[in-house]
């Protein structure tokens, strides 16, 4: 980045003692005053952009992330179980018979035994 040193600079005046300004286009070139030299305005360089845009997809894009991350988190604090379930008719004799549902799991990272469990429902 460049910068003027304006110390031993002095302002252009007219006649008056006014400040010398004149409104220039691009391409247009005004001469001072008293044979000072003159000024030409070649032109502005854009130094800044700005964009508005609509992305209808990054709610869902965000929603997913989440839930992945979830998912992951969950399948890394939960241990892994295999479970079986057995469903044995104690009475045959009907629709409302009797029967045994055995429910037992295994602890596939081998830090507890396996519990079975037993219920009895009518």
């Amino acid at each position: 980045m460049f910068t003027l040193d304006k110390s031993a600079l002095t302002q252009v005046r007219e006649a008056g003692d006014e400040p010398y300004t004149r409104a220039l286009s691009v391409g247009e070139t005004m001469t001072l005053p008293d044979g000072q030299g003159s000024l030409t305005f070649d032109g502005v360089s854009r130094f800044a952009n700005f964009q508005v845009a609509y992305d209808p997809g990054k709610e869902l894009s965000l929603l997913a992330a989440v839930m992945l991350l979830v998912g992951l988190t969950t399948s890394l604090c939960v241990r892994r179980r295999r479970t079986w379930v057995r469903v044995t008719r104690l009475d045959e004799t009907g629709p409302g018979g009797l029967s045994t549902v055995e429910i037992a799991g295994l602890s596939l990272t081998r830090r507890t035994p396996p519990t079975p469990k037993r219920t009895l429902f009518g």
